[in-house]
């Protein structure tokens, strides 16, 4: 698969804003676990969102490049949903960034949010 050329105008938007410190102060009921993943969804999206607008490439033409449905680019950029591996790779080769672009500050968001989690007795 072959990088998408950039497209005029494309802007930035804001993100999603989610931090370690929202999955520590979330509903109690809420295992952290269920927490955590709502972190990685947003980070993903977030990430996602910015690689493709840096590149100046429109959800419909990566959804075209990647054989995926637009519908698809748009929720995964929501945090509707998670991506698959396979889907993070072809954004990936579309977008000609690697792979681990998707996932900057994932690491340290998820520790900082366990760490909470746990003392406040909030796992499994």
């Amino acid at each position: 698969m072959t990088a998408i050329v950039a497209e005029e105008g494309a802007g930035r938007k804001e993100g999603l804003d989610l931090r370690a410190k929202d999955v520590a102060s979330a509903a109690p009921t809420e295992p952290a676990a269920v927490a955590v993943l709502r972190l990685i969804r947003v980070t993903l999206a977030n990430n996602v969102r910015s690689e493709r607008e840096r590149a100046g490439v429109s959800q419909l033409n990566l959804a075209e490049a990647c054989g995926v449905e637009r519908s698809t680019i748009r929720r995964i950029e929501k945090a509707e949903r998670e991506p698959r591996i396979s889907t993070l790779a072809a954004f990936s080769a579309a977008l000609d960034v690697p792979l681990s672009s998707f996932l900057v500050g994932l690491s340290e968001q998820l520790v900082i949010a366990w760490e909470h989690a746990q003392d406040r007795g909030r796992y499994g």
